[in-house]
């Protein structure tokens, strides 16, 4: 994972824990808060890397349109 990915975690923690009430917050244990964290970066990681392959096959669709040579018809 990228830092920016850890970072962006920790802000969406950040913004759950400020929408819960202090009751609820309290409730929750700094290794849950973790686990949440580790989740939502897996999350990001697993859709980069599905950006990733659409990126590799848009890549290899043009390389294949551009082998082609043109027949003039």
């Amino acid at each position: 994972m990228t830092n920016r990915h850890q970072e962006h975690a920790e802000k969406i923690v950040a913004a759950f824990k400020d929408a819960l009430d202090e009751g609820v917050r309290q409730q929750i244990t700094d290794a849950q808060y973790h686990l949440l964290s580790n989740t939502i970066r897996q999350a990001l990681g697993e859709e980069l890397g599905v950006a990733l392959e659409r990126m590799e096959e848009i890549v290899r669709q043009l390389r294949t349109e551009t082998e082609r040579p043109e027949l003039g018809i």
